[in-house]
């Protein structure tokens, strides 16, 4: 005879003669002792958590060498990353400093151009004084430089 099976005929007879308040009764208790075994299992856990983080606490109050190698590591891999950083600003500064000394070196041949121009406008217009002014052509070279600047 297996054990189950004589488990569930025991249990069978056992609800024929005892009272239907003693079951209920019964019931209620093994429950109730689930729910508080279960609650232990989880404060327990809790408790033993705490403990490991207080142990590790101690653990480095009491072994400072392992305290200053964590400390030296952080910083090490905090400089590698400062570094990494450095690295991508410079990058950054000498691309965009090529552009800006590049557009300085343009702003000053149209300066150049431009006082050329009005050298050549004011030299024109004091020989000339009565006729037009110059060539409108140099203006629209002016303008299509402007132009040419603002697109890129």
């Amino acid at each position: 005879m297996r054990y189950a099976s004589s488990v569930t005929r025991f249990r069978r007879m056992a609800k024929k003669v005892v009272p239907a308040r003693a079951i209920d009764a019964y019931r209620r208790r093994r429950a109730l002792r689930r729910y508080l075994r279960s609650i232990a299992y989880e404060v327990y856990d809790r408790n033993r958590t705490f403990e490991l983080e207080e142990l590790e606490g101690e653990l480095l109050a009491r072994r400072p060498d392992i305290t200053s190698r964590l400390m030296k590591d952080l910083l090490m891999r905090t400089d590698i990353l400062i570094q990494q950083l450095d690295r991508q600003i410079e990058g950054l500064r000498a691309r965009h400093g090529g552009e800006l000394h590049e557009l300085r070196s343009e702003i000053e041949a149209l300066r150049d151009s431009l006082e050329s121009l009005r050298a050549g406008d004011q030299g024109s217009s004091s020989n000339e004084r009565g006729e037009a002014a110059a060539d409108p052509l140099p203006r629209e070279a002016i303008r299509r430089q402007a132009s040419r600047l603002r697109e890129d």
